[in-house]
């Protein structure tokens, strides 16, 4: 057997995860999975930001983390957040903890695995260290979580008039034509 075939006998089918996901995975669990999928896309957005020095685009996407750092806390009903303790100012645990909470999300909606108290747990400490981390790296770059949430607010709110729909995500009314 060649790898191809191999991979096409072991991995779950589009059938399987599709009758998965409409019997089994609740609407919690899918709003996670959306909320954990966006944070890290995010942050990947993140450090190609830092990468290429662009303080703009840097302090933007700070506040896309942060604003699916509080849909993530939401989507799994935990309490509302609280200002971090003390601050990580690294990246790369910030790309972790949100890496680690996407494979918890892909668990519980992909791998029907229930969410026990301790992925609960951890999933709650890592969206900890998570802001911990997001609330540093605004200290590294001369902002503030919540300077970047309001930048957030008001370009959402643009995109966004009149709360979320499809339409109004593809449209992008916060960008320029062709953005």
């Amino acid at each position: 057997m060649n790898y191809r075939d191999f991979v096409a006998s072991r991995f779950k089918s589009a059938e399987s995860t599709h009758q998965d996901i409409a019997i089994r995975v609740t609407p919690q669990a899918v709003a996670g999975l959306h909320a954990s999928m966006g944070l890290l896309g995010e942050v990947v957005e993140l450090l190609q930001a830092i990468n290429n020095n662009d303080t703009a685009n840097v302090l933007e996407e700070l506040g896309d983390c942060a604003f699916f750092l509080e849909a993530a806390y939401q989507a799994y009903g935990l309490p509302p957040h609280n200002p971090p303790r003390q601050s990580i100012a690294s990246t790369e645990t910030l790309l972790t903890a949100c890496g680690e909470l996407q494979d918890l999300a892909k668990k519980e909606v992909i791998y029907c695995k229930p969410a026990a108290m301790l992925i609960s747990a951890r999933r709650e400490e890592l969206l900890d260290i998570a802001s911990r981390a997001s609330e540093g790296v605004c200290k590294l770059w001369g902002t503030t979580l919540e300077a970047v949430q309001a930048e957030n607010m008001l370009k959402l709110t643009l995109r966004h008039p009149a709360g979320y729909t499809n339409a109004s995500a593809q449209a992008r009314a916060d960008k320029e034509a062709g953005c």
